[in-house]
């Protein structure tokens, strides 16, 4: 019994391989679809940076609009309109030990259990969620393995969303269903039929093989599901190409497509990492403005990592200070984030959904292993309700601050995680 139990996970678990590939982007050429075509009423987006800040030089002096961005931050003065800096944070899910294993609880802010499992849902998830879909979960890397530093995302308590790596991936997942121009409506045609016998064929096979699946694969095979829910909940309406349809000239999937092909090899310094962040903020950016993805995490390296962008010591032991002048280059690191920080707000503005998207940049620690003090820029958002061009000083939560995120989304709870009630006062503003 036992040897035919271990043959039908087996083969479960080839099948599903073979069918659901990495969280069902093998099918989303034939099974992506649109709800509508435009851009969604609102965008939520977490830009992750590891080992924390120097914070004398990293927030904002000053309050409400009279405020001054401090030195790592000034990169961002051409968009402080459309800016709030947010001081003072505790994180109210830390542990015990308060080191960067808490990166799975800065966005889930629930404490217990092992240090290296979250004990619920991360706000991302949350939110997505609630429009029926999974968050888009990606990162600068490059074929690296998921690993404790890199659990920032969570559907569930112990459940990992583990981040994609593959530009040309997170392509195919957002765009599978993008019609280059002159596609005959025969072939779409196709695509639908396509869509519904594959859909029809993997639910039935999952669900036949999902309560035959050890507790772990089990885990695994629910993130897979979700994606195929939300396919099957959408309708075969295909992406069009630029040039028609009356977002073209933002939705440009083409567009971002050559840049993923011309890719950034290797990364080796800072302007590899560069530009490997920013084809992921081009991919998001473009989801969003396409309309068909609400929620992303963009994990620009793990937690108690990171290449230094100027060579050298590596950024967490630079945070430890390590090497030579320590303070000055992390202060240098912090400022490097700042710029693709304002890169990636640029492009949600070039793109005009900027108002429409909070962006909000978390990191695992406030400096060395503290929990407390988390300084927090947080952009776009005001025609969602958020107040940008101030800065917020009052001792708070980041569970608040995920709690104004709810209610911009279009979320009325008025807790999230531990240690919250009703928001970060001011930030959001009911529109």
């Amino acid at each position: 019994m036992k040897s035919q139990q271990r043959k039908v996970a087996s083969f479960g678990r080839r099948r599903l391989l073979q069918g659901l590939g990495s969280g069902a982007i093998a099918f989303a050429p034939f099974v992506r679809g649109l709800d509508a075509w435009g851009a969604p009423a609102g965008n939520f987006c977490v830009f992750y940076t590891p080992n924390g800040h120097v914070r004398s030089d990293f927030g904002a002096t000053g309050q409400d609009a009279t405020f001054t961005l401090k030195s790592s931050l000034a990169p961002l003065t051409p968009i402080k309109a459309k800016l709030s800096v947010l001081h003072d944070l505790d994180n109210p899910g830390a542990s015990s030990k308060a080191s960067h294993e808490d990166c799975v609880r800065t966005l889930t802010c629930l404490e217990g259990g092992d240090i290296y499992t979250a004990q619920g849902p991360s706000i991302d998830w949350v939110v997505a969620q609630s429009f029926a879909q999974r968050p888009l979960t990606t990162s600068s890397l490059w074929a690296a393995a998921p690993n404790w530093q890199s659990k920032i995302s969570w559907k569930a308590k112990g459940v990992f969303d583990a981040h994609v790596d593959n530009a040309k991936t997170v392509w195919t997942e957002l765009f599978g269903n993008f019609v280059p121009p002159g596609t005959p409506p025969t072939v779409m045609d196709k695509r639908r039929e396509q869509k519904g016998s594959v859909l029809d064929f993997v639910m039935e096979d999952v669900t036949m093989l999902m309560p035959r699946l050890a507790a772990p694969d089990r885990a695994k095979l629910s993130n897979h599901l979700d994606s195929l829910r939300e396919v099957e909940r959408k309708v075969a309406t295909p992406i069009p190409a630029a040039g028609g349809g009356a977002n073209a000239s933002v939705c440009d999937p083409a567009a971002v497509r050559l840049r993923v092909d011309a890719g950034t090899g290797a990364i080796v310094g800072g302007e590899e990492l560069a530009r490997a962040l920013e084809i992921k903020m081009d991919l998001i950016a473009t989801g969003f403005a396409c309309g068909n993805r609400r929620v992303a995490t963009l994990l620009a390296q793990g937690a108690s990592d990171g290449r230094n962008p100027f060579g050298g010591v590596n950024h967490h032991d630079v945070s430890h200070y390590m090497g030579t002048d320590p303070v000055g280059t992390w202060k240098k690191i912090d400022s490097w984030y700042a710029q693709r920080f304002l890169y990636f707000a640029n492009k949600l503005s070039a793109l005009g959904v900027l108002d429409n998207t909070v962006v909000v940049w978390a990191t695992e620690i406030s400096e060395e292993h503290s929990q407390t003090g988390f300084v927090m820029p947080l952009a776009g958002g005001s025609a969602l309700g958020m107040r940008l061009g101030k800065a917020f000083n009052g001792k708070n939560t980041i569970s608040n601050l995920w709690v104004s995120v709810q209610k911009a989304m279009g979320l009325n709870s008025e807790t999230f995680g531990a240690s919250s009630s009703g928001g970060l006062p001011g930030l959001y503003t009911s529109v």
